[in-house]
């Protein structure tokens, strides 16, 4: 049986192509490469004599900073006689920990130009950022914009780094580099920041992927849990979660039916309620949503989609309104609310008004058919609960279980008259 993909199809398939709902980091465009071998293997050989050279030279420099930098240390500690540990400590030692910066209008002006100015251009012809910055001074537009292009460009700023932070990998090259640079950096720093010992597997969610199993660790004692603790080895507990996670990827998608989604919106919402409530046995009234769950509890479900009448999403019968139900109580924007003092007595009073008009506020349940009637047996006669059988005496006795007796050989002989004279 021939499979549903071609072969091209399998080579291409990435995370991006598979998830197209998400946003996609657009690939980055690199400098093509020199077709000349002999002119490149010489520019090389160049730039790594003078690298060569300039490593030496930076750390010749640097040695005399430092040099002069614990000369300077001794002499403060001698002239105030001080301890030159804590000199050092003030003078070199700074804290790890770095907010996340919000941006700036500047930076959203100059993120602006590079777009503008970039655009189209090759990577080796693009201007660098002293000259964005140069235009943007010059650009007597820019120097005076109102309060609606300056919180558009803020907007735009705030979408890019967002992209770049959560936006898919358009290839696999791109998110096995991503994921190989990032995971042990973070793992590692995180336990020189904060002591945390961590010991995290990492691997593809699907056979196409070019990511290669990583386990990361915060250090060497970390690696050796698995094997000294749990007595399993590391490379093949990565191995089967590789496994594990490509199977995974696999059975675990499943295709949206009304019946399933109707059941997703229901316990989203029961979940809920019983979560604001802090009641886990409380249940869910449609019929009588106002008095049995707003007026009793004070709580009330907001952000229902306007274009969808309220009700058990049970009831729903096209599958456009219960996905957007389920999508509403999923983003959070259908959620459940506390009502404050002031909601409380506003929906007490519509409530009282309702009941002055005559409305029907509970809806009561439907009476039965036969209602006021009695309902006979066979013999014309109403039906008698049935007894329960009491269990007998013998029966709750436990039973008695007998073994052979053991008998001498002299005793069967008298029995059986079999003596001699």
């Amino acid at each position: 049986m021939s499979s549903s993909l071609s072969v091209p199809e399998l080579a291409t398939s990435n995370w991006a192509s598979r998830n197209p709902s998400l946003n996609i980091q657009p690939a980055r465009v690199r400098l093509a490469k020199n077709n000349d071998d002999a002119s490149r293997r010489t520019h090389l050989s160049h730039k790594v004599k003078n690298n060569k050279a300039n490593v030496a030279s930076v750390e010749k420099e640097i040695d005399a900073y430092l040099m002069e930098q614990q000369r300077f240390i001794e002499e403060i500690a001698d002239k105030y006689t001080v301890d030159a540990k804590i000199i050092k400590k003030k003078l070199i030692n700074g804290s790890t920990y770095k907010t996340t910066r919000a941006p700036s209008l500047q930076n959203a002006i100059i993120h602006d130009k590079t777009v503008e100015m970039n655009e189209g251009r090759a990577p080796g012809d693009r201007l660098k950022l002293k000259e964005i910055q140069q235009l943007v001074l010059q650009d007597e537009e820019l120097q005076n914009l109102s309060k609606d292009r300056q919180n558009e460009l803020l907007k735009n700023l705030e979408d890019h780094r967002a992209l770049h932070a959560t936006g898919a990998r358009a290839g696999n090259h791109a998110a096995n580099v991503d994921a190989s640079k990032n995971i042990d950096s973070i793992i590692k720093n995180m336990y020189l920041r904060t002591g945390v010992r961590t010991i995290a597997f990492f691997t593809r969610s699907h056979v196409n992927d070019d990511i290669v199993p990583v386990v990361g660790a915060s250090d060497d004692p970390a690696l050796k849990f698995f094997p000294e603790v749990l007595k399993l080895d590391t490379t093949e507990v990565v191995a089967k979660f590789e496994l594990f996670a490509c199977v995974e990827d696999k059975a675990g998608f499943k295709v949206d039916t009304l019946a399933s989604m109707r059941a997703d919106c229901t316990r989203l919402i029961l979940d809920g309620l019983r979560k604001i409530l802090h009641d886990k046995k409380i249940t869910m009234n449609y019929a009588n949503f106002e008095t049995v769950i707003v007026e009793a509890h004070h709580v009330r479900l907001v952000g229902w989609p306007r274009q969808i009448p309220f009700g058990s999403p049970s009831k729903l019968s096209t599958t456009d309104d219960v996905r957007a139900l389920r999508a509403s109580l999923q983003d959070g924007e259908c959620k459940w609310e506390v009502l404050n003092a002031l909601q409380r007595r506003e929906h007490s009073k519509a409530l009282t008004d309702a009941r002055g008009r005559g409305d029907a506020i509970v809806k009561k349940r439907k009476q039965r058919s036969d209602s006021g009637t009695t309902r006979k047996g066979g013999d014309g006669q109403p039906p008698s609960k049935k007894k329960r059988k009491q269990p007998s005496a013998a029966s709750m006795v436990p039973p008695v279980y007998k073994s052979s007796e053991l008998i001498d050989d002299d005793d069967e002989d008298e029995d059986q008259g079999g003596g001699h004279e």
